[in-house]
């Protein structure tokens, strides 16, 4: 299983998030033999009162028995999460092509998708502009004229928009690292 969302009780530097970092690592891991890697940061909600993180524990139950239940047991489910396959720049925009995204991609909540940003050659990242095609979406920043590098869900409680038609949370990412 990914970390899960932790706390941002204090002015977190995007670039310097542990959390982040830790998923990063476990994102290099997950293609170790017969090892699967469950994404649990959209199933985290925060409790406004107390600032604690909880995560669903019906919701990632269900992740873990798809994922046993399609790679031991042959059952058709859902338990391939979408995954950065390429990136494409193109001028002053970035083209962002997915793997695993079944029918495709879609806006979870409120559209347009969010999550997503861009740096150049400084590494200073700036919130993209996302469009959904497919199983591609297309990068743009009024703040970043040269892109170089991309994330997606970055930080300690990132809100994970991008989902498969499926239902499956598109993995954090970054190409930075």
């Amino acid at each position: 299983m990914q970390l899960g969302a932790q706390p941002t009780e204090t002015a977190e530097k995007e670039n310097a998030s542990q959390s982040a970092s830790i998923r990063h690592t476990q994102f290099k891991a997950r293609i170790a033999p017969k090892s699967y890697l469950i994404v649990s940061s959209d199933i985290c909600h925060e409790d406004e009162k107390s600032g604690s993180i909880y995560m669903s524990a019906e919701d990632l139950s269900k992740r873990i028995a798809n994922t046993a239940l399609a790679t031991l047991f042959k059952q058709a489910k859902a338990y391939l999460y979408p995954i950065v396959e390429y990136i494409e720049v193109e001028g002053n925009a970035v083209k962002v092509v997915f793997k695993n995204a079944g029918r495709g991609l879609m806006a979870k909540g409120k559209p347009p998708v969010k999550g997503f940003a861009l740096a150049g050659h400084d590494h200073q990242f700036f919130e993209a502009e996302a469009k959904i095609e497919g199983n591609t979406v297309f990068l743009e920043s009024k703040y970043v004229r040269q892109p170089k590098f991309v994330r997606y869900g970055w930080g300690n409680n990132p809100k994970l928009t991008l989902f498969s038609l499926d239902g499956l949370p598109a993995m954090p990412y970054t190409n930075d690292r």
